[in-house]
């Protein structure tokens, strides 16, 4: 469905998107192979066991096997953290 969608959109010449969505989402997108950016945000603060996972199940069978990013850029504000991280090829 991913990659149908986004072929669609390209071909209206939409080539890069800004995704914000669940740990599903973001697990699909890099099981696709189609993220080659990745904003991580993160709190001083801890949720526990009942909190959503910032990435679901990407099935990848070997360590080897799963896409590697590389960190870019790092900003901070108050205790919050940004990075960003760029797929290496």
């Amino acid at each position: 469905f991913l990659p149908n969608a986004l072929a669609r959109l390209a071909e209206r010449g939409i080539t890069r998107l800004l995704v914000e969505g669940g740990g599903e989402l973001v697990a699909a997108l890099l099981r696709a192979g189609l993220v080659d950016r990745l904003w991580i945000a993160s709190a001083p603060l801890l949720l526990g066991g009942d909190a959503l996972a910032a990435v679901g199940a990407l099935g990848f069978a070997r360590v080897d096997a799963a896409p590697r990013f590389e960190p870019v850029d790092d900003l901070r504000a108050g205790g919050d953290h940004l990075a960003l991280y760029v797929k290496n090829d």
